[in-house]
Order: structure tokens, then C-alpha cells, then sequence
């Protein structure tokens, strides 16, 4: 696939903005053969979408060459692993990051990047992007109630 392709598909996207780009990052996240950099359900709805074939789904997520939207993904699980001073420092584990959060509010309060919108500077993910945690009507952490 050339350059021109991915311009026009990656035009129809604002990739400052998380929930559009969800459908590309689900399709990395949730797949179904962990051999692979992408597969499944939501890689399908991308193929939909995009009208990628599966050599340019595989040319697309390759986290080996370096520009690719793989790459952007593994670079910035391993800015988090560092930041967040993770064992692995390619990618923290979920309980790493929850340990951090939930008992000081480390991750919202030293976000990667801040935003605003996204993710303000604030002792809880109560408020933090755009998807509320489930099943949660109050705040979480135990910093959140300690201030």
C-alpha cells in the first residue's frame, strides 16, 4: 500500500481524538491470535471500514517498522511503562497501573500527555476521556476521598 493510501483512509480521522481512533486501536487490543499484531472482531470492522485487505492490515500494524500506526502503538505503551516506572519497561500490566491509580491517583494526577478535554491533571478517571468507568457512580480512588 503507498503512502497515498494511508493519507487518504487516515484523512477520515482525527487522531487527536480517542474515540475516533478506537476502531484502530481495538483492532490491536482485542484479537484473536496473539501471533499476529491484529485479528478479530474489530479488525474486521476496520477491514469494513477501510477497505484495507489483510496484507495492508498486516503492513498497517507492523510495530516493527518504525512510522507505522503498530509502532505508534508499542511507542507509547513503552512511554507508559517508563513513565509509570513499570517492571517491563515495554508495556505495564493492567494491575501495575491500577496499583498506581487507585491508591494515590498517580496515572490522572501524572498523565502521559495532557489534554484538557481528554486527560486533565485531577486525582480520579472519574472525568478522564470520554468513556465512564463502568458500573462506577463515584470516584474510585482512595487519594480522591482523602483530599
Amino acid at each position: 500500500m503507498s503512502a497515498d493510501n494511508y493519507t487518504e483512509i487516515c484523512a477520515n480521522y482525527d487522531f487527536s481524538n480517542v474515540t475516533q481512533i478506537k476502531s484502530f486501536v481495538n483492532a490491536t487490543w482485542y484479537k484473536n491470535n496473539t501471533d499476529t499484531n491484529w485479528g478479530g472482531y474489530y479488525s474486521d470492522v476496520l477491514m469494513n471500514a477501510t477497505n484495507l485487505s489483510a496484507a495492508q492490515m498486516t503492513q498497517l500494524f507492523d510495530h516493527a517498522t518504525q512510522g507505522t500506526f503498530g509502532w505508534y502503538v508499542y511507542d507509547n505503551a513503552g512511554r507508559v511503562a517508563v513513565k509509570y516506572s513499570c517492571k517491563d519497561t515495554a508495556n505495564c500490566t493492567g494491575t501495575e497501573l491500577i496499583d498506581k491509580q487507585w491508591g494515590q491517583s498517580y496515572v490522572t494526577l501524572n498523565p502521559l500527555a495532557e489534554d484538557p478535554v481528554y486527560t486533565p491533571t485531577q486525582n480520579t478517571t472519574m472525568n478522564w476521556g470520554s468513556y465512564p468507568v463502568y458500573g462506577c457512580e463515584v470516584a474510585v480512588e482512595y487519594s480522591y476521598w482523602m483530599t
